[in-house]
């Protein structure tokens, strides 16, 4: 009885507990890819800083905030360039080359539009889009986007606690009924 409850409670630990090989799949679906690093020894670009973007296209538009951007009048390669920065800061370094690469790679049509959009959503240019700044970067004090919802700054917004509280309960039931089997199985 003791070896049954024992390779259970194992393979329970196997289901439950996460291992590096599924966090690492998360990362990459490709793993370490040499012609990532290849690209980009080769390119020698890196993407500018978001700041300096922003500072280039105010500039532009002779305007000192981004709250006074006409976001219209931003050109495609503008909005590339922003969006290619911020996926830099999402996905830094090679893991930055590896998503390029998965999404079409250096100069396709794909890559070039999903960094337009990144750009876009950052300032949250468009009909859906609300940005990682709040909506359209205009308020602060209430924002939505990739920080969260309202001024709420965890992953899971305002449900944080609740999640957490959630899982709580949820792995102090599992203890609480492993113990209980064990307890009746050794009085019987």
């Amino acid at each position: 009885m003791k070896k049954s409850i024992i390779l259970g409670l194992f393979v329970f630990s196997l289901l439950i507990l996460p291992s590096y090989k599924t966090a690492y799949a998360q990362v990459g679906m490709m793993g370490i890819d040499e012609q990532a690093k290849q690209t980009q020894a080769e390119s020698g670009m890196k993407p500018e800083s978001v700041e300096t973007i922003l500072k280039d296209i105010l500039k532009e538009q002779n305007v000192s905030t981004v709250q006074k951007l006409d976001v219209a009048k931003v050109s495609d390669t503008q909005w590339e360039m922003l969006g290619d920065a911020v996926m830099e800061i999402q996905h830094p370094g090679q893991a930055h080359e590896i998503m390029d690469q998965m999404m079409g790679g250096e100069g396709s049509d794909s890559l070039k539009q999903m960094h337009i959009n990144m750009g876009k959503r950052y300032l949250g240019y468009g009909s859906n889009s609300i940005g990682m700044m709040g909506y359209g970067n205009r308020s602060f004090g209430n924002t939505v986007g990739m920080m969260g919802y309202g001024n709420h700054s965890s992953y899971f917004g305002s449900y944080g606690i609740l999640a957490a509280t959630t899982w709580i309960l949820v792995i102090a039931f599992l203890i609480s009924g492993i113990y209980f089997f064990i307890k009746n199985a050794r009085k019987k």
